[in-house]
């Protein structure tokens, strides 16, 4: 985890100090815009991370019955149940 960190915050600030150096106070605007995502984007994130945390939790108690439904053996009926739950899964561009 720490290094797609470490990446990540390289190119983060590679590109504010490009703001920087462009002027019309570029650096600020980005800034900006960015707090604007975080506090949109928060609560969704903590929820996603709940829902993916028990979902491990639960995943781990009922891995046959899982494998019954969707693992190699359940066919075309896995197929259209993962289908389906892909579908209901939320996620956006």
């Amino acid at each position: 985890m720490l290094t797609p960190t470490l990446i990540m915050g390289g190119i983060a600030g590679v590109l504010v100090l490009t703001g920087y150096y462009q002027g019309n106070n570029l650096h600020i605007t980005g800034l900006q815009i960015s707090a604007k995502m975080i506090v949109q984007m928060m609560p969704l994130l903590l929820l996603a991370l709940v829902i993916a945390g028990m979902s491990q939790v639960f995943a781990a108690q009922q891995e046959a019955f899982i494998t019954k439904w969707l693992g190699p053996e359940s066919g075309l009926r896995g197929i259209m149940l993962a289908s389906v739950a892909g579908t209901l899964t939320p996620g956006g561009p």
